[in-house]
Protein backbone atom coordinates (compact mmCIF):
# COMPACT_ATOMS: atom_id res chain seq x y z
CA UNK A 1 0.00 0.00 0.00
CA UNK A 2 2.94 2.41 0.99
CA UNK A 3 4.51 1.69 -2.22
CA UNK A 4 1.07 1.89 -4.35
CA UNK A 5 0.85 5.94 -2.95
CA UNK A 6 4.35 6.45 -3.33
CA UNK A 7 4.47 5.71 -6.69
CA UNK A 8 1.39 7.81 -7.20
CA UNK A 9 2.82 10.85 -5.30
CA UNK A 10 5.83 10.61 -7.69
CA UNK A 11 3.73 10.09 -11.03
CA UNK A 12 1.30 13.77 -9.48
CA UNK A 13 4.81 15.43 -9.31
CA UNK A 14 6.19 14.64 -12.45
CA UNK A 15 2.88 15.84 -14.56
CA UNK A 16 2.51 18.86 -12.19
CA UNK A 17 5.76 20.21 -11.68
CA UNK A 18 7.08 21.21 -15.41
CA UNK A 19 3.55 23.55 -15.25
CA UNK A 20 3.75 24.95 -11.55
CA UNK A 21 7.93 25.65 -12.44
CA UNK A 22 7.18 27.93 -15.09
CA UNK A 23 4.66 29.66 -13.67
CA UNK A 24 6.02 30.49 -10.22
CA UNK A 25 9.59 31.47 -11.29
CA UNK A 26 8.98 34.03 -13.93
CA UNK A 27 7.53 37.49 -12.40
CA UNK A 28 5.18 39.45 -13.91
CA UNK A 29 5.75 40.69 -17.23
CA UNK A 30 5.94 44.18 -18.10
CA UNK A 31 4.73 45.27 -21.40
CA UNK A 32 5.39 49.20 -22.41
CA UNK A 33 2.97 51.28 -24.68
CA UNK A 34 4.00 53.52 -27.06
CA UNK A 35 0.73 56.23 -27.04
CA UNK A 36 2.62 58.96 -29.07
CA UNK A 37 -0.46 58.16 -32.27
CA UNK A 38 -3.03 57.52 -29.57
CA UNK A 39 -4.45 55.14 -26.75
CA UNK A 40 -6.74 55.15 -24.00
CA UNK A 41 -3.60 54.82 -20.60
CA UNK A 42 -6.22 55.72 -18.25
CA UNK A 43 -6.08 53.65 -14.81
CA UNK A 44 -9.52 51.95 -16.09
CA UNK A 45 -8.10 51.04 -19.24
CA UNK A 46 -4.83 49.76 -17.61
CA UNK A 47 -6.90 47.26 -15.37
CA UNK A 48 -9.20 45.98 -18.34
CA UNK A 49 -5.37 45.05 -20.38
CA UNK A 50 -4.12 43.09 -16.80
CA UNK A 51 -7.28 41.57 -16.77
CA UNK A 52 -7.87 40.00 -19.58
CA UNK A 53 -4.08 38.76 -19.85
CA UNK A 54 -4.67 37.50 -16.48
CA UNK A 55 -7.45 35.56 -18.26
CA UNK A 56 -5.28 33.64 -20.25
CA UNK A 57 -2.57 33.20 -17.81
CA UNK A 58 -0.54 35.71 -19.14
CA UNK A 59 0.36 38.25 -16.16
CA UNK A 60 1.57 41.26 -17.46
CA UNK A 61 1.34 44.85 -15.70
CA UNK A 62 1.46 48.09 -18.05
CA UNK A 63 4.07 50.42 -18.32
CA UNK A 64 4.51 53.79 -20.01
CA UNK A 65 5.82 57.52 -19.46
CA UNK A 66 4.54 60.55 -19.27
CA UNK A 67 6.19 62.01 -22.32
CA UNK A 68 4.67 59.09 -24.47
CA UNK A 69 8.10 56.66 -24.41
CA UNK A 70 7.71 53.70 -23.52
CA UNK A 71 9.70 51.99 -21.00
CA UNK A 72 12.10 49.81 -23.16
CA UNK A 73 13.52 47.87 -20.63
CA UNK A 74 10.23 46.20 -20.65
CA UNK A 75 9.66 42.49 -22.21
CA UNK A 76 7.33 43.77 -24.78
CA UNK A 77 7.05 46.88 -26.02
CA UNK A 78 3.97 48.32 -28.63
CA UNK A 79 5.80 50.50 -31.13
CA UNK A 80 2.95 52.51 -33.91
CA UNK A 81 5.54 52.64 -36.39
CA UNK A 82 7.98 49.50 -37.49
CA UNK A 83 10.85 49.38 -35.67
CA UNK A 84 14.36 47.97 -36.71
CA UNK A 85 15.83 47.78 -33.23
CA UNK A 86 18.30 45.25 -33.00
CA UNK A 87 17.86 44.67 -29.43
CA UNK A 88 13.80 43.95 -30.48
CA UNK A 89 11.95 41.14 -32.24
CA UNK A 90 8.47 41.28 -33.51
CA UNK A 91 6.51 39.32 -31.76
CA UNK A 92 2.65 40.06 -32.94
CA UNK A 93 2.50 42.75 -35.86
CA UNK A 94 -0.56 45.37 -35.76
CA UNK A 95 -2.92 45.27 -38.53
CA UNK A 96 -4.08 48.96 -39.22
CA UNK A 97 -6.94 50.51 -41.58
CA UNK A 98 -4.56 50.53 -43.82
CA UNK A 99 -3.80 46.46 -43.60
CA UNK A 100 0.49 47.35 -43.11
CA UNK A 101 -0.01 51.17 -43.74
CA UNK A 102 -1.16 54.85 -41.88
CA UNK A 103 -0.81 57.60 -43.79
CA UNK A 104 -1.78 61.96 -42.64
CA UNK A 105 -4.54 63.22 -44.20
CA UNK A 106 -6.27 67.12 -43.91
CA UNK A 107 -9.70 66.43 -43.81
CA UNK A 108 -12.27 69.73 -44.09
CA UNK A 109 -16.14 69.99 -44.18
CA UNK A 110 -17.10 69.26 -48.04
CA UNK A 111 -18.19 72.93 -48.20
CA UNK A 112 -14.59 74.09 -47.25
CA UNK A 113 -11.99 75.25 -50.31
CA UNK A 114 -9.45 72.49 -51.36
CA UNK A 115 -6.80 74.60 -51.23
CA UNK A 116 -4.53 74.14 -48.54
CA UNK A 117 -3.54 78.17 -48.66
CA UNK A 118 -6.65 78.56 -47.45
CA UNK A 119 -5.99 76.50 -43.78
CA UNK A 120 -3.53 79.77 -42.37
CA UNK A 121 -4.62 80.53 -38.81
CA UNK A 122 -7.72 78.57 -38.81
CA UNK A 123 -8.66 75.88 -35.63
CA UNK A 124 -7.22 72.52 -36.32
CA UNK A 125 -7.66 69.24 -34.01
CA UNK A 126 -5.09 66.48 -33.67
CA UNK A 127 -4.25 63.31 -32.03
CA UNK A 128 -1.09 65.23 -30.48
CA UNK A 129 2.34 66.17 -31.19
CA UNK A 130 3.95 63.25 -30.90
CA UNK A 131 1.40 61.89 -33.67
CA UNK A 132 3.30 60.65 -37.27
CA UNK A 133 -0.08 60.18 -38.70
CA UNK A 134 -2.51 62.75 -36.30
CA UNK A 135 0.09 66.01 -36.91
CA UNK A 136 4.11 65.42 -37.57
CA UNK A 137 2.88 64.47 -40.92
CA UNK A 138 -0.07 67.39 -41.42
CA UNK A 139 2.95 69.92 -40.43
CA UNK A 140 5.17 68.78 -42.98
CA UNK A 141 2.53 69.09 -45.98
CA UNK A 142 0.95 72.67 -44.65
CA UNK A 143 4.92 73.40 -44.52
CA UNK A 144 5.44 72.30 -47.98
CA UNK A 145 2.62 74.34 -49.04
CA UNK A 146 3.53 77.55 -47.38
CA UNK A 147 0.96 77.09 -44.41
CA UNK A 148 1.77 78.32 -41.04
CA UNK A 149 -1.07 76.97 -38.59
CA UNK A 150 -1.98 79.10 -35.19
CA UNK A 151 -0.83 75.99 -32.81
CA UNK A 152 -2.08 78.11 -30.09
CA UNK A 153 -5.68 77.31 -31.27
CA UNK A 154 -5.05 73.88 -32.24
CA UNK A 155 -7.42 71.00 -30.09
CA UNK A 156 -5.22 67.84 -29.39
CA UNK A 157 -7.44 65.05 -28.58
CA UNK A 158 -5.36 62.35 -28.18
CA UNK A 159 -6.75 59.86 -30.72
CA UNK A 160 -8.14 60.24 -34.12
CA UNK A 161 -11.93 59.47 -33.68
CA UNK A 162 -11.84 62.20 -31.14
CA UNK A 163 -9.87 64.75 -33.73
CA UNK A 164 -12.11 64.60 -36.20
CA UNK A 165 -15.53 64.27 -34.38
CA UNK A 166 -14.04 68.02 -33.46
CA UNK A 167 -14.44 69.00 -37.08
CA UNK A 168 -17.85 66.89 -37.48
CA UNK A 169 -19.12 69.18 -34.49
CA UNK A 170 -17.86 72.35 -35.79
CA UNK A 171 -15.72 72.71 -32.62
CA UNK A 172 -12.59 73.12 -35.28
CA UNK A 173 -12.17 73.74 -38.94
CA UNK A 174 -9.79 71.02 -40.17
CA UNK A 175 -8.50 67.84 -38.94
CA UNK A 176 -5.51 66.16 -38.86
CA UNK A 177 -5.98 62.22 -38.93
CA UNK A 178 -5.50 58.91 -40.41
CA UNK A 179 -6.36 58.54 -44.29
CA UNK A 180 -7.58 55.18 -43.67
CA UNK A 181 -9.70 55.60 -40.71
CA UNK A 182 -11.05 59.20 -42.20
CA UNK A 183 -12.46 57.33 -45.11
CA UNK A 184 -14.81 55.55 -42.77
CA UNK A 185 -16.17 58.90 -41.91
CA UNK A 186 -16.09 60.87 -44.66
CA UNK A 187 -19.61 60.28 -47.09
CA UNK A 188 -22.03 60.10 -43.83
CA UNK A 189 -20.47 63.32 -42.66
CA UNK A 190 -20.12 65.83 -45.56
CA UNK A 191 -15.99 65.69 -45.09
CA UNK A 192 -13.62 65.13 -47.40
CA UNK A 193 -9.58 64.74 -47.82
CA UNK A 194 -7.80 67.50 -49.09
CA UNK A 195 -4.01 66.47 -48.66
CA UNK A 196 -2.46 62.97 -48.05
CA UNK A 197 1.64 62.93 -47.27
CA UNK A 198 3.79 59.83 -47.13
CA UNK A 199 2.94 56.29 -45.87
CA UNK A 200 4.30 54.65 -42.95
CA UNK A 201 4.35 51.06 -42.03
CA UNK A 202 2.85 50.04 -38.86
CA UNK A 203 4.96 48.44 -35.69
CA UNK A 204 3.18 46.11 -33.52
CA UNK A 205 4.42 44.55 -30.41
CA UNK A 206 8.09 43.75 -30.14
CA UNK A 207 9.75 41.01 -28.01
CA UNK A 208 13.02 42.23 -26.18
CA UNK A 209 15.89 40.15 -26.58
CA UNK A 210 17.23 40.76 -22.84
CA UNK A 211 13.88 39.34 -21.65
CA UNK A 212 13.67 36.08 -19.71
CA UNK A 213 11.02 35.41 -21.54
CA UNK A 214 13.10 34.28 -24.63
CA UNK A 215 14.52 31.43 -21.92
CA UNK A 216 13.48 27.77 -23.89
CA UNK A 217 11.84 27.08 -20.31
CA UNK A 218 9.28 30.13 -20.90
CA UNK A 219 7.43 28.78 -24.47
CA UNK A 220 4.62 27.94 -23.09
CA UNK A 221 4.43 31.26 -21.28
CA UNK A 222 5.14 32.47 -24.62
CA UNK A 223 2.65 30.76 -26.75
CA UNK A 224 0.06 31.98 -24.34
CA UNK A 225 0.56 35.82 -24.23
CA UNK A 226 1.15 35.74 -28.36
CA UNK A 227 -2.21 34.04 -28.44
CA UNK A 228 -3.93 36.31 -26.21
CA UNK A 229 -3.20 39.02 -28.31
CA UNK A 230 -4.43 37.05 -31.60
CA UNK A 231 -7.75 37.22 -30.00
CA UNK A 232 -8.15 41.33 -29.72
CA UNK A 233 -9.67 42.40 -32.53
CA UNK A 234 -11.71 45.98 -32.57
CA UNK A 235 -14.68 44.40 -35.13
CA UNK A 236 -15.34 42.37 -31.92
CA UNK A 237 -17.23 43.58 -28.86
CA UNK A 238 -14.94 41.66 -26.23
CA UNK A 239 -11.42 42.73 -27.75
CA UNK A 240 -12.68 46.14 -28.53
CA UNK A 241 -12.51 47.79 -25.02
CA UNK A 242 -8.97 46.51 -24.63
CA UNK A 243 -8.42 47.46 -27.78
CA UNK A 244 -8.74 51.44 -26.92
CA UNK A 245 -5.59 51.33 -25.43
CA UNK A 246 -3.67 51.43 -28.62
CA UNK A 247 -4.30 53.69 -31.60
CA UNK A 248 -7.88 53.51 -33.12
CA UNK A 249 -6.74 52.84 -36.63
CA UNK A 250 -5.47 49.31 -34.90
CA UNK A 251 -7.75 46.86 -36.02
CA UNK A 252 -5.76 43.86 -34.74
CA UNK A 253 -2.72 41.58 -34.39
CA UNK A 254 -1.73 39.04 -36.81
CA UNK A 255 1.48 36.97 -36.64
CA UNK A 256 4.76 38.14 -38.02
CA UNK A 257 5.30 36.18 -41.31
CA UNK A 258 8.96 35.97 -39.90
CA UNK A 259 7.72 34.11 -36.71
Amino acid sequence: MKLFCFRSLLAFLLVFLPYTSESSDFPTLNLAIDNSDGGNLSARKITAVRGFFGEHDCPVEVKFSKAGKPAIDADLVFFPLASYDKNFLPFVRAESMGRKWIQPAIVVKDSASTSLSGLNDIHFSFVNERSRSGFLGQIEMLASAGVKPNLSKAIYADNHIGAISLLMHKDTFAAGVDSFLAENWLQANNLKIIAKGDKSEVGGIYLNLSSRLNDPGQNRLKQRCQSALLKLNRDERAGRKIMEVFPDWLVRFVLDKNN
